[in-house]
């Protein structure tokens, strides 16, 4: 499974939460502070630390400064363990799945536990599915991708009143409800049901959102239509925030771009850009949102983001220099 697809599928199961003004934190942790203290914990193999940690992150106000979940670093720092591992190499698979075991043998109430246990079964899966079309798929490969995605839905099911506490939960069956079929899996039911519990957990909209692309068979409509679903899940004042994220993790993760399409609705997601920016003015979050209103054409407020600026700028946002340059251009004609 190559790193490009890794990195959607990881993003896509983290998530991060709406901007909500009644969680926010007067201090906050960094990336990369957070992922220095996981790191130490699982080399320490410290499972009641991180299990700590991980409760600690699920409070809806543990937000870094770019107004992402800390629970989505506590998960992704713990991903490096198994999502860069080849399909063929099964003693590094089976030592971390080993590692997940031994901590649900050691705390069988550990809603983390479970949750990272269930994620290495899934991906131990997904290492067999590959970034390739399914044609393209080994015949060999198809029976243990569905062993182990499988494996990862049947064990959250057998321990539903335990993994059910952590949102994750609800973001890793609906995975395995998309790529299984099985007729116990409902994807909408697990998406309505861990939004209504977690509304203000992201990846439980980003992955139904992802699944609705025309890529997999789904429309603009598809999307759009689940879009205006899911904002009924968060109250009024957060909705243009959810719409706007919801796009904006499409574009950024999956390459999705929705401007000139016939459904996007671009009076909302820039009514959510402004609220965002002006509770979370990181330069990640100025630069994300200052390319996505270029891509809208938006000159208004494009400009206005691009004047906050500092330093060099990250082309992993931007896509280049050229890019960079155009938007920084871009004439300031009025809002669209």
């Amino acid at each position: 499974m190559s790193m490009k697809c890794i990195g959607v599928v990881l993003a896509l199961m983290m998530g991060w939460p709406l901007a909500a003004e009644s969680r926010t934190l007067s201090s906050r942790e960094t990336e990369s502070s957070i992922a220095r203290k996981v790191q130490a914990l699982v080399d320490a193999d410290d499972y009641a630390a991180l299990d700590r940690l991980a409760a600690s992150y699920r409070s809806p106000g543990a937000l870094t400064d770019n107004g992402e979940s800390s629970l989505m670093y506590f998960y992704q720092t713990l991903s490096f363990r198994y999502l860069s591992i080849d399909e063929h190499d099964a003693a590094q698979w089976d030592a971390r799945i080993k590692w997940a075991q031994r901590w649900v043998d050691l705390q069988p109430k550990s809603a983390t536990a479970h949750v990272v246990l269930a994620r290495a079964w899934y991906n131990r899966g997904m290492s067999y599915r590959g970034e390739v079309s399914s044609r393209e798929v080994p015949a060999a490969n198809w029976d243990p991708y569905r062993e182990y995605v499988g494996k990862a839905a049947d064990h959250l099911l057998a321990n539903r009143p335990v993994a059910a506490r952590d949102p994750y939960y609800y973001s890793i069956m609906q995975h395995a409800a998309f790529r299984l079929k099985r007729p116990d899996l409902v994807e909408s039911r697990f998406f309505d049901e861990g939004a209504s519990r977690y509304p203000y957990f992201f990846g439980l909209f980003s992955v139904s959102a992802f699944y609705r692309m025309p890529s997999y068979g789904g429309s603009f409509q598809a999307i759009d239509s689940f879009a205006r679903h899911a904002m009924t899940h968060v109250p009024t004042k957060d909705r243009d925030v959810l719409y706007l994220r919801i796009y904006e993790d499409l574009l950024v993760n999956a390459g999705f771009h929705p401007f000139g399409t016939p459904t996007f609705d671009w009076a909302i997601a820039s009514r959510g850009i402004d609220r965002v920016v002006a509770q979370y003015p990181s330069q990640r979050n100025l630069e994300r949102f200052a390319y996505f209103t270029c891509m809208a054409n938006d000159g208004v407020r494009t400009a206005r983001l691009m004047k906050q600026l500092n330093g060099a700028p990250d082309l992993n946002i931007w896509g280049s220099e050229g890019v960079y340059e155009y938007c920084q251009q871009l004439p300031a004609g009025g809002d669209q």
